[in-house]
């Protein structure tokens, strides 16, 4: 690779951190996104008046925020994916009927990719954004989808990524992971049980081609414990949540 081509993907390096620093925090001045990315304040601040001219970022009084230029990009990736446009409404019903969070989501470079988040009357405050990446060990549709991946996948993914531990329920060892995808895989379903967030309980269910064994990704509903209890939490929440998956495979695999 030439020097020139070298310059060039650190550069786009450079602008990912910046958009992804910004995510994070939702607004920043040039001085703490330079000590968040390890870059110089004039070098930052470079790179945030060319995204200022393209709308990916805006500013007021020194402080930068996310632009609406992302949002053209972001829109157009949610059109072209048959699952998102397949699962949406059924998302949209599922948090309507629970009243708590639903959620649809994909891997991608071995992390859950939240695609459509939706919030019932009586959601929790979760930190689950559109395009948020998470860890998929911890999260019931990230193990959802695990579960249903080729095992040599599922390696790779903890190889790459680790097990790290966010609460005291977290999987930790690989061996218990795979067993507990062994059950997933033949329930169709998956709990969250407090192993990212503490009081956070989930319920997830895998959509997937029955006959190419194609994973799409996994729908989700996410609650306080006090309401994600008993035959709700155990029985009845995951009938409701594996039923749906079902009728989304159907709708993508014969759409």
């Amino acid at each position: 690779m030439g020097r020139h081509a070298k310059n060039g993907v650190k550069a786009v390096s450079r602008v990912v951190s910046i958009l992804d620093a910004l995510q994070q925090k939702n607004e920043a001045g040039v001085t703490e996104l330079a000590e968040e990315i390890d870059l110089t304040k004039g070098t930052v601040h470079s790179y945030l008046a060319s995204l200022e001219e393209h709308d990916f970022v805006t500013s007021e009084g020194g402080t930068y925020s996310l632009g609406h230029g992302t949002l053209q990009y972001g829109g157009w990736v949610l059109e072209q994916n048959r699952f998102y446009a397949q699962a949406i409404d059924h998302v949209r019903t599922l948090a309507d009927r629970t009243g708590e969070i639903a959620a649809l989501s994909i891997e991608e470079h071995g992390k859950n990719v939240y695609l459509a988040p939706m919030r019932g009357e009586e959601a929790i405050n979760l930190d689950v954004r559109l395009g948020d990446r998470l860890p998929m060990h911890c999260v019931g549709s990230g193990k959802a989808i695990l579960a249903m991946l080729p095992e040599e996948r599922i390696h790779a993914i903890v190889d790459e990524y680790g097990l790290p531990s966010y609460t005291s329920n977290t999987i930790t060892e690989i061996d218990r992971l795979l067993a507990e995808l062994e059950n997933i895989r033949e329930r169709r379903v998956a709990f969250d049980n407090e192993e990212r967030i503490e009081g956070v309980r989930s319920v997830a269910a895998p959509v997937v081609n029955d006959e190419t064994d194609e994973v799409y990704g996994a729908i989700t509903v996410s609650g306080p414990k006090g309401r994600m209890k008993g035959e709700w939490y155990s029985e009845e929440l995951p009938e409701y949540v594996r039923n749906t998956a079902r009728e989304i495979s159907i709708n993508v695999t014969y759409e």
